[in-house]
């Protein structure tokens, strides 16, 4: 099974972006931008403006900011009523009219959900970073915004110190630090008056202050789904870690996590994304991109499995060639020298990254792979 023929919308816009645009391109930030300005979905107005000193519901004091993400910033405060460290995850503004596609309502009503199983001591609880407070909060401009409390965390010093946070114990003196660092050296608020009289307050970070070892934590829920009883065929996943079904849209389940690891799997040990099927210069996801990067990793879809998809007829016919970027999996895996390892390493990666999410191995099947099994002195 082939796309169309060379002719098509769809070849002429895969060549343009193949061609045009660098594999791992990036938008470079201008020198005023700083921390979530530089975002590709960053707009100034949806942002709360926290400010360090700022309490919060009669109770959290604003220390220090921790860090930032596409719909949220990151806080470290003072619960002055328990006398501890906390971190405040105030989101952005939610519009009820989009309630239904909203990650940060989606989050909410998840962490709302999970509450509901402490305590039956599911064993899931002790690598999740659940809420023990969500506020509603009011925007300078109207909007509605939510405050998200919980038990502070930490960066990885071993895996990604950027995007996994650990679970931080009982030892404060990292926060201790941080709000000493704070206390000696203020920070200094940045202001952009971007948006007429409108002004937007936004400060560095000092997570790196924050890194510890210990073992990771689940900690965003945005895009978190329930899947019992429920037939799932929308359009879901981030960008780059979306699983093929999604991206074929079909019905899909538990097996996209099992993908997701796969993809991270390999972002990890690269330090790069497999996937990247975004125009930077226009901040869009472009289809056709995303479907030639993922043939050109995983082969032509199955007959059996394109031919359930809506896209089949306007991307798919058994005519013509698609310029489909040369590219492996033995070629995008560099860390790993050729060898024994590697080729258990790769066959291991197959066994998650399938088209068919029926073939996809689930959770505790991968975890009794040889890889996953080596001694740490055979790696």
């Amino acid at each position: 099974m082939k796309p169309i023929a060379p002719s098509s919308p769809f070849l002429s816009s895969i060549r343009r972006y193949l061609v045009q645009q660098p594999r791992w391109a990036h938008t470079e930030a201008t020198q005023e931008a700083i921390e979530e300005q530089t975002l590709p979905s960053y707009y100034r107005k949806t942002y709360y403006p926290v400010r360090i000193g700022q309490i919060f519901n009669d109770r959290y004091r604003i220390i220090a900011k921790l860090g930032y993400g596409a719909y949220s910033t990151v806080w470290l405060a003072n619960d002055e009523r328990a006398k501890e460290y906390k971190t405040l995850k105030v989101t952005v503004q939610v519009d009820d009219s989009t309630a239904s596609t909203s990650p940060v309502l989606n989050e909410i009503k998840m962490l709302r959900h999970m509450k509901t199983f402490v305590d039956k001591e599911h064993p899931g609880l002790f690598f999740t970073r659940l809420a023990d407070d969500i506020l509603e909060i009011d925007g300078p401009a109207g909007g509605r915004h939510y405050c998200v409390v919980s038990k502070p965390q930490g960066n990885s010093v071993h895996i990604s110190p950027q995007n996994v946070l650990m679970y931080l114990f009982d030892d404060t003196s990292s926060l201790e630090q941080v709000e000493e660092m704070e206390s000696q050296e203020p920070s200094v608020p940045i202001i952009a008056n971007d948006y007429g009289s409108a002004s937007h307050i936004t400060y560095k970070s000092r997570s790196t202050m924050l890194e510890i070892s210990g073992h990771p934590i689940l900690t965003d829920f945005g895009q978190m789904r329930h899947v019992e009883g429920c037939i799932n065929q929308d359009w879901w996943m981030p960008d780059i870690y979306r699983a093929p079904e999604v991206l074929l849209q079909l019905p899909w389940s538990y097996a996209v996590d099992i993908w997701s690891i796969g993809v991270m799997t390999l972002e990890l040990l690269e330090g790069k994304n497999l996937f990247d099927p975004v125009d930077r210069v226009h901040r869009q996801y472009v289809l056709p991109l995303a479907i030639a990067q993922y043939i050109g990793y995983l082969g032509f879809p199955p007959l059996n499995i394109i031919e359930k998809s809506p896209l089949f007829s306007t991307y798919f016919d058994a005519k013509g060639e698609a310029p489909i970027p040369k590219t492996s999996l033995e070629d995008f895996v560099t860390t790993i020298p050729p060898g024994k390892e590697k080729d258990m390493f790769l066959r291991f990666i197959r066994k998650i990254l399938t088209w068919d999410q029926e073939a996809r191995e689930t959770a505790n099947e991968i975890i009794l792979d040889e890889w996953l099994m080596m001694p740490n002195e055979s790696l």
